[in-house]
C-alpha cells in the first residue's frame, strides 16, 4: 500500500512544520505483505518473457506456413503445365 504524504509546507511561509492535511492511511506493512511484491514482480517478468517467446514461435509458424503455401502453389502450377504439355503432345 502506498503512503500519502504532503510535500508542501503549511500556508504560513515561516512555518517549518509539514502540512497537517494529509496523514498516513495505513500502518506498517506486515512481513508477508513486504515479501509479496517482489514475488509478483518476478512472476510478471517471467510471464512477459513467456508471452514474447510464444509470439516469436507464432511468427515463425506463420512464416513456415506461408512458405509451404507458396511451394504448394508452385507445385500445382508445374503439374498444370506438365498436364497441358502432355495434352498438347
Amino acid at each position: 500500500m502506498q503512503k500519502i504524504y504532503c510535500v508542501l509546507q503549511c500556508c504560513m511561509p515561516d512555518s517549518n512544520q509539514a502540512c497537517k492535511f494529509f496523514k498516513w492511511l495505513d500502518k506498517n506493512t506486515c512481513p508477508r505483505g513486504r515479501a509479496t511484491p517482489p514475488l509478483v514482480h518476478e512472476r510478471f517478468i517471467r510471464y512477459k518473457a513467456e508471452a514474447k517467446a510464444a509470439r516469436n514461435e507464432r511468427d515463425e509458424a506463420h512464416t513456415m506456413e506461408a512458405k509451404a503455401w507458396e511451394q504448394l502453389m508452385i507445385a500445382k502450377r508445374k503439374a498444370e503445365k506438365t498436364k497441358l504439355a502432355l495434352w498438347i503432345a
